[in-house]
Parts: structure tokens; C-alpha cells; sequence
């Protein structure tokens, strides 16, 4: 009865241990991420920052977006993409937006989605 009930708690613990770790795994990929809009969004506050701005401006949404992705050197979350084009004035602050960058990443070959990374988006790899 008592090993039984040992048994029992071991495996729940194996269990909880397995879902820890994934949960480690996601945070740490989080702040990864964070790491990386941080370090953009300081460049964004260098004395180039209205120049970047003005070329985030001047071509189209997804030609805004690789320009991001390229600085930020990581994949972006889609909705990170959005408050940054929102931020350089690309993209209106409208329940719109997030159709509107979604169909434009989706339509260009430049971009393609993180797999397994739901709506995290990255520059497509090209093969030499």
C-alpha cells in the first residue's frame, strides 16, 4: 500500500518536474526576446532614431517589418511587430492592424513563421 502510494507521488513529481521545465524553456525563450525589442527600442532612442523612422516610413508595411526584424536579429512576436510600425507612425492603432501585418507577412516571401512559435515571426531563410 505504501510503496504503491511512493510510486504514485514519484510519478506526479516526474510529472510536475516535466512541466517545469517546459515552463523554464518558454520563459527563457520569452526573455530572450524581450532582451532583443529591449536592445532595439534603444537604438530607437539614438540620436539616428528619426532617420530610421522616416525609412520605416517610407516603403510599405512589409519592407517596415524586415527592416525590424533585420535590426532586431531575432524573431519578433506579431504583436511586437505592430506596436513598433504603430510607434514609427506605419501602422494605425485600429483593431485592423494585426489583419492588416498578418496578410502582409503571410503574402511576402521575405517572412515566415517560427514553427511551433504560434504567431512569432522571422526574415525567411534562403538557401545559397
Amino acid at each position: 500500500m505504501q510503496l504503491r502510494r511512493l510510486r504514485e507521488e514519484d510519478a506526479r513529481l516526474a510529472e510536475s518536474l516535466k512541466d517545469n521545465r517546459t515552463a523554464r524553456h518558454q520563459i527563457s525563450a520569452q526573455i530572450r526576446s524581450l532582451e532583443g525589442n529591449l536592445r532595439l527600442l534603444e537604438q530607437l532612442d539614438s540620436p539616428a532614431a528619426a532617420q530610421e523612422v522616416a525609412e520605416l516610413q517610407a516603403g510599405t508595411i512589409a519592407d517596415a517589418a524586415a527592416a525590424l526584424l533585420a535590426r532586431a536579429e531575432h524573431p519578433m512576436a506579431l504583436t511586437d511587430l505592430i506596436a513598433a510600425l504603430q510607434d514609427a507612425g506605419k501602422l494605425l492603432r485600429s483593431p485592423g492592424a494585426y489583419p492588416t501585418l498578418l496578410k502582409a507577412l503571410t503574402r511576402d516571401h521575405r517572412f515566415e513563421r517560427v514553427p511551433g512559435k504560434g504567431s512569432t515571426w522571422r526574415l525567411a531563410r534562403i538557401a545559397p
